[in-house]
């Protein structure tokens, strides 16, 4: 039984041996393959916090003349090379510009939301240009930044928002709700 398992593996490693060095004939040909994708233009959008508390207006000391500013950041992030440009609704209680605050049944407080400026896009206040939606430049469009984004890094941008002094709104717990869209 040993002589007969030990001629079966010299049998199998000679035919391996001799099966081996057989060489096939004919020609190989090469095959291109082609690999591509498409990246697509796409941002994401945050606002950091996810709410903009302006805080307690004063209308009999403060706020009698002094208007009430408060800040938030929105952070978006594209496809490097996208333009984007970044649109605010004008609110659920505006009635065109400026933008209000909703108290109750009929009670509003005028506020807007501004563009920022500065190099960084942190600067508030030292040009009032209202955040708006739609293409162009001035007061009421969307913003768009001077440079484009080159990678998908998150970029900042500061909202500026201000509820002008001197206004005379019932006691009352005031808000909106707005839409903020990337175009790109």
């Amino acid at each position: 039984m040993f002589m007969q398992v030990g001629r079966t593996r010299l049998a199998i490693g000679l035919a391996l041996f001799f099966f081996a060095s057989f060489s096939f004939g004919g020609t190989y040909t090469n095959a291109t393959v082609t690999v591509s994708t498409t990246v697509t233009a796409k941002c994401k959008v945050q606002f950091l916090p996810s709410s903009l508390d302006i805080g307690t207006y004063d209308p009999v000391s403060v706020n009698a003349t002094n208007p009430k500013d408060a800040t938030g950041i929105i952070t978006i992030a594209c496809v490097g090379g996208s333009a984007p440009r970044i649109d605010i609704s004008y609110g659920q209680n505006a009635s065109s510009s400026p933008r209000r605050l909703k108290s109750g049944v009929a009670n509003f407080l005028n506020y807007d939301l501004y563009k920022p400026t500065g190099v960084t896009y942190s600067t508030c206040f030292s040009v009032l240009d209202v955040w708006g939606s739609g293409a162009g430049s001035g007061s009421g469009t969307g913003f768009s930044p001077s440079s484009n984004p080159s990678n998908t890094t998150d970029q900042t941008y500061t909202i500026c928002a201000r509820i002008p002094g001197g206004q005379d709104p019932l006691a009352g717990s005031y808000q909106d709700s707005v839409s903020v869209t990337v175009n790109f």
